[in-house]
């Protein structure tokens, strides 16, 4: 998981206590906090300060994002800002670690079934960021990616495959 937070130290100061108190332990680099990670499970969350997003703008990943309900030990509701499933998928691109791209497998599995379906209700944003020629190889690459890991899987899996 990635968070994008302000360079204000009190903004990334809030996010570590909340998320100290559910569980989580910040891991340092270079003398900063740069991700914290959940104690008892797998689970890391990348942290990225305004000027560190790449190509997106902060300004539209903000205002695409999802509010999502988080858990918390007290009893008022939490809730944080995620980004939109594509500004994701851009995101875990331009990172192109092994792990990204099974991540952006599972978003477009789980999240919308096909690349098809990605691209068909994330048109508007792609349209926002990127030209029609780059918008197209986007596609070419995903669904060459999708098409690999189908591959993969059907080699992988071919005792299920055959019943």
């Amino acid at each position: 998981m990635d968070v994008i937070v302000d360079k204000d130290p009190n903004s990334i100061d809030n996010i570590v206590e909340l998320l100290s108190e559910n569980g989580f332990i910040p891991i340092y680099e270079n003398g900063r906090i740069k991700a914290i990670k959940d104690r008892g499970r797998d689970i890391r969350i990348d942290l990225y300060t305004r000027d560190e997003v790449g190509i997106l703008s902060v300004e539209e990943i903000i205002k695409h994002s999802l509010k999502v309900k988080i858990l918390h030990n007290s009893k008022e509701e939490r809730y944080v800002r995620v980004a939109h499933p594509v500004h994701l998928v851009i995101m875990k691109l331009m990172a192109g670690r092994d792990k990204d791209y099974e991540d952006i497998i599972n978003i477009i599995e789980s999240i919308y079934g096909t690349t098809d379906r990605f691209f068909e209700y994330g048109k508007d944003i792609l349209n926002e960021i990127f030209s029609e020629d780059h918008i197209l190889n986007l596609r070419r690459g995903l669904e060459n990616l999708m098409g690999l890991h189908i591959k993969e899987y059907g080699e992988n899996n071919k005792h299920r495959l055959r019943k």
